[in-house]
């Protein structure tokens, strides 16, 4: 009787179970392949996702690259849509808004009487001499 169950237990022994042949059989890649497998990321390998961190956040120097051109044309794309709103604000108030034709100079007449004044001076000056 105890012949049998040690044969038996021998025989258990030298058959690897399903777990320890999962254990032995694990290589690095197919560690990898076994958690991609159950995360489901070799379905979307070419997803704008995917194709989107391989473009920038794969390395850190394309990532602070897109940080900086991004800040950069955000900050242009902000100013000038904040320079709208204000022009759009204050329109009627702003030098280039201001219509100049209903404004007129009370001096426009003025200025043509004293260049002839100025004349007048430059001519008795001359007769001076």
């Amino acid at each position: 009787m105890f012949a049998a169950s040690r044969t038996a237990v021998a025989r258990v022994a030298a058959r690897p179970s399903a777990a320890a042949a999962n254990v032995v059989g694990r290589t690095a890649t197919g560690v990898g392949a076994q958690v991609r497998a159950m995360s489901g990321a070799t379905q979307g390998t070419n997803s704008p996702a995917n194709a989107f961190y391989r473009l920038v956040f794969k390395r850190n120097a394309t990532y602070v690259a897109f940080i900086l051109a991004g800040a950069m044309i955000g900050g242009s794309i902000y100013n000038s849509v904040m320079d709208g709103v204000f022009t759009a604000y204050n329109k009627g108030k702003l030098y280039e808004t201001i219509d100049w034709s209903t404004w007129k100079s009370p001096c426009e007449d003025d200025d043509d009487d004293d260049d002839d004044d100025d004349e007048d001076e430059d001519e008795e000056e001359d007769d001076d001499e």
